[in-house]
């Protein structure tokens, strides 16, 4: 779900001065116009076009889509900062759904700026804690039969396969936590329900723009919405949306008793996307402007480190909470940690520059 609030709290790079395009590198678009054939189009509801891919890594290896089995490609590449900051959500849906036949992997092609031996050295260092095997491209097959053919402009992108083979949803992986439960138990009904996503999606980000100007009536409206779309409750949009609303509402013991459960569930089910909303929400100026309870930016910080300490988003927003509650030799610390696992010069030079603006 690309809701403004989620999407604030989640941006690894929010603040850094440097976003890491989304847009396909030049370099392959160069690469695909020496191909004049154009693919044939790929929607929701057709059949899945066939895993082309010359290489596996982190074990494991998809041959083909087997039926009752459910599947997640999310294309990506190393140079896109957004991709790499949804993967731990893509790894935790993998764990979660796993008994129920989800199969989850991300899918690369290469090119010169998005090298094999770049991936290759992204997954040995990623990879174990992901937990997912990971689809390298030589060619450009796989990019012009899914990701050309369906018309997509950016990455990331996940496509979603079907019990039947067929190809059932094409969009952000942040989106999956509606999708695939639907997918799964089988109450997925194609176009219906992506249009049906879509409606609840606009709902929920008019709630949002309500709190900006009564954050009261948007508690309410939070509450009808919850009543209307109990499943989604449980959602990091809805959850990110309902501490973000409490705050602006100044109900700050509300917001501190959610955000003790949001912890408590997060260390239990290892999921550290909750954990990075805790930690945002109260070390958010303009949400948080008297500085309480900034225990829980520490916390959070904490633990999301030491559900993933290998990458380099995630350190760094340790970094930053320390920076935040006054901490500033633990915040270089952690912000010179950042900088060494950095994946690309990029994301270097932008974490760089981000550390050197923490308070001396």
């Amino acid at each position: 779900m690309r809701l403004l609030f989620t999407a604030l709290l989640l941006s690894g790079l929010a603040g850094l001065g440097v976003a890491c395009s989304a847009a396909q590198d030049p370099a392959k678009e160069t690469a695909k116009e020496k191909d004049k054939g154009k693919p044939v189009p790929l929607k929701v509801g057709d059949a899945a076009p066939p895993i082309t891919v010359q290489k596996w890594l982190n074990g494991g290896e998809v041959k083909g889509f087997e039926a009752g089995k459910v599947y997640v490609l999310d294309f990506w590449a190393i140079w896109c900062g957004p991709c790499i900051q949804a993967m731990p959500h893509l790894s935790e849906l993998a764990k979660e759904y796993a008994k129920a036949g989800l199969v989850v992997f991300p899918v690369t092609t290469t090119d010169k700026r998005n090298t094999l031996k770049q991936v290759e050295e992204f997954v040995a260092k990623r990879g174990k804690k992901l937990g997912v095997p990971f689809a390298v491209c030589e060619t450009d097959v796989m990019d012009k039969a899914w990701f050309e053919a369906s018309g997509q402009q950016g990455i990331p992108c996940s496509f979603v396969v079907d019990k039947q083979g067929k190809v059932a949803f094409i969009g952000h992986p942040m989106e999956l936590d509606e999708v695939l439960p639907m997918v799964l138990d089988g109450t997925w009904k194609g176009e219906a329900s992506v249009k049906a996503i879509k409606a609840a999606d606009d709902e929920l980000e008019a709630v949002q723009a309500t709190a900006e100007k009564d954050a009261g009536a948007a508690l309410a409206a939070l509450d009808a919405f919850g009543k209307k779309y109990p499943k989604r409750t449980a959602t990091l949009g809805f959850v990110s949306t309902k501490l973000v609303t409490l705050m602006q509402a100044k109900k700050f013991d509300e917001a501190k008793a959610a955000s003790e459960q949001l912890l408590a569930d997060a260390l239990k089910t290892k999921k550290g996307t909750f954990l990075q909303v805790v930690g945002g929400v109260w070390g958010a100026k303009q949400l948080n402007p008297d500085k309480l309870h900034l225990d829980f930016v520490t916390k959070a910080a904490d633990a999301a480190v030491a559900l993933d300490d290998k990458d380099a988003v995630t350190v760094f927003r340790a970094a930053a909470a320390y920076d935040t509650v006054g901490n500033p030799a633990k915040a270089a610390e952690l912000g010179a940690k950042a900088i060494d696992l950095a994946d690309d010069d990029d994301m270097k030079a932008a974490l760089k520059e981000a550390v050197a603006k923490f308070k001396k």
